[in-house]
């Protein structure tokens, strides 16, 4: 469902969501930071389109600990600690809807269907936050990557050609690697006919790809 403003900004959003009256819809672009780590929780974002990373910067260096994508909630645990744990970032250009944290709040008091829906919507994070947890301490580099690019082509669609929809950077750091490790793991999975052009992933036998994790 589209949802607009007087703006002119158009977000991509849960229907269940039109039920808030602090709904706002919005268009951010990539780099755009929508929070800082340690800034009190005013809004909660929903992604409809593009994609959010939640990131960190421990002893200075820069670490992307989640990427959200369409359909997720953008640290929906800082509800209950009422500040930020972490940054989030636009990492692409994305439509994005946000409620006011109180009425949010408020919502989950009260029970009922609205607050079924956060709830299942945390329980989505959950899951996927476990899997990511499981790849990085039980898979190798090649591994990561060729999970992370299986899934890309079920969600594209594709296991022919696929888009990296951010920054290589950022999907290093999110799979546990450097910039450097992830372009070794590239070359590596030339064996399994994966090649890249640019921001093009391209499959020549897509099978041999899902063997890899098969095992």
């Amino acid at each position: 469902m589209h949802v607009g403003n007087v703006y002119g900004e158009v977000a991509d959003c849960p229907a269940w969501l039109l039920r808030f009256g602090s709904l706002r819809p919005a268009t951010v672009h990539r780099g755009q930071v929508l929070f800082a780590c340690g800034m009190p929780v005013t809004r909660v974002h929903f992604v409809g389109s593009g994609y959010v990373a939640l990131v960190s910067a421990p002893r200075g260096k820069r670490v992307v600990l989640d990427v959200i994508g369409p359909g997720g909630v953008v640290d929906p645990e800082s509800v209950v600690g009422g500040v930020h744990g972490c940054a989030a970032e636009a990492i692409s250009d994305a439509s994005l809807c946000s409620v006011d944290v109180g009425e949010l709040s408020r919502a989950l008091q009260d029970g009922g269907e609205l607050a079924s829906h956060f709830v299942e919507a945390m329980a989505r994070r959950a899951r996927v936050m476990g899997r990511q947890l499981v790849t990085l301490k039980c898979y190798s580099c090649r591994e990561r990557l060729a999970l992370f690019l299986i899934g890309l082509a079920s969600a594209q669609g594709s296991q022919t050609v696929v888009v990296l929809p951010f920054d290589k950077s950022v999907l290093a750091s999110w799979l546990g690697m450097t910039r450097e490790a992830l372009s070794r793991t590239f070359l590596a999975l030339r064996e399994a006919g994966v090649t890249v052009r640019k921001t093009e992933i391209v499959f020549r036998d897509f099978s041999a790809l899902c063997r890899m994790v098969s095992g």
